[in-house]
């Protein structure tokens, strides 16, 4: 593609289209990158990683390693209208999905970690729970 003062002379190969279109749409859905976080307790503080794309957890405490998934909360609502006159149709509703988390993390040998948390723009607050009863607080590390 040659430029000229007066403009371009032709247009972009439907190669060259094609490329730009592919490219643009495999940048949309390129992973989100970890996010790092801590458990702390009592002024012990341990790393974890959170992986938002495959929604997997990660964290060691002391010689455990412990993983698991979480699942955030979701649902549908239904809407009616009120009285003799609705004010939207008959039958709506609208799945949505919450920024509230949970997850069940485990070790090899057994013990489990319970977790509660809220996501929002790359950052998580909650707490987790073990087996022994020991409970610690979840905070993502601010970017």
């Amino acid at each position: 593609m040659k430029i000229s003062p007066s403009g371009l002379k032709r247009l972009p190969s439907r190669a060259t289209l094609l490329g730009l279109i592919g490219a643009s749409a495999l940048w949309g859905c390129a992973p989100l990158p970890p996010l790092p976080f801590s458990l702390i307790d009592r002024g012990q503080v341990y790393q974890g990683t959170m992986l938002q794309s495959d929604r997997r957890i990660d964290v060691d405490i002391g010689a455990k390693h412990f993983r698991g998934y979480y699942l955030l909360a979701q649902g549908t609502a239904y809407f009616s209208g009120i009285g003799w006159r609705r004010t939207y149709g008959y039958d709506n509703r609208t799945n949505f999905i919450s920024n509230t988390a949970r997850a069940s993390l485990s070790s090899a040998d057994g013990e489990w970690l319970n977790c509660e948390f809220i996501v929002d723009d790359g950052q998580a607050i909650g707490e987790c729970k073990s087996t022994n009863g020991q409970s610690y607080q979840l905070v993502t590390q601010i970017r």
